[in-house]
């Protein structure tokens, strides 16, 4: 069916018009952007429409790739871009603000970039730099890992052949697995020690990166995750003791 109908839900709080719900025809072959702009018209939203969006119920981004998932009846949202998301986002980043308050930005930030759009946003918008820029500075945050973690995750957006991945970042990252690290007080909970883990498994087995990751990384602290409670933790420890040791064999 080429011709679909749906409905459009607001969650833009700026809206000035009392109709929160709007009934839209909507052709496959036409612009997504074409639904935003009416819907845009009808909540009587201020601003730019390309700062709005539209996001199905589970929160993914309806985009070019995935429209084809409209179907006849369904509702979906009318939300922030990507790109206004993310810029409000580096705004209050780059701006002072108590740690209590960034820890909770930076867990957004964690949460909204698993959708691909947004971290293609957040890539683009130079985010990445931000993150690795703070992980080199050492600040105690796990969400920074869990975020480039996250992004990583998009195959398509960073890749790990990246120059910016250099030695004092992986440096830094290892220190997260540092048991001297440890008994000072600093501890990553176990999905962010799992996260941890995978990136170095991964820095590893990439050919330019093997070298700076293989020197960063303390032995003896990685074998005391082998007698961690969680099974996880102790299967990903144990992953990159075996990727260290087939690179190890390759290079000799």
């Amino acid at each position: 069916m080429d011709i679909v109908h749906l409905a459009v839900v607001n969650t833009i709080p700026s809206a000035s018009s009392n109709h929160q719900n709007h009934m839209v025809k909507y052709s496959r072959q036409g612009s997504l952007q074409n639904i935003v702009n009416e819907c845009a018209q009808v909540f009587k939203l201020s601003g730019n429409p390309e700062d709005y969006a539209l996001q199905f119920e589970k929160s993914d981004y309806v985009s070019e790739k995935t429209k084809a998932k409209i179907h006849d009846g369904i509702i979906l949202k009318l939300v922030q871009s990507p790109k206004k998301l993310v810029n409000e986002c580096l705004r209050k980043l780059r701006s002072p603000s108590s740690q209590d308050a960034n820890n909770i930005l930076l867990q957004s930030i964690e949460h909204i970039v698993s959708d691909h759009a947004v971290a293609a946003e957040f890539v683009n918008a130079h985010g990445m730099d931000l993150i690795m820029d703070a992980i080199r500075k050492k600040q105690t945050t796990q969400s920074l890992v869990l975020i480039f973690n996250e992004i990583m995750g998009h195959d398509d957006l960073f890749s790990w052949e990246d120059k910016r991945i250099d030695a004092p970042f992986v440096e830094h990252v290892a220190e997260n697995i540092e048991t001297e690290r440890t008994k000072r007080g600093f501890s990553l909970d176990d999905t962010a020690l799992t996260c941890t883990l995978g990136i170095l498994e991964t820095l590893v087995r990439t050919a330019s990166k093997y070298e700076i990751t293989q020197q960063a990384i303390s032995v003896p602290s990685l074998l005391n995750f082998l007698q961690k409670d969680s099974q996880v933790v102790q299967w990903h420890a144990l992953a990159l003791f075996n990727s260290m040791f087939k690179q190890a064999d390759k290079d000799r």
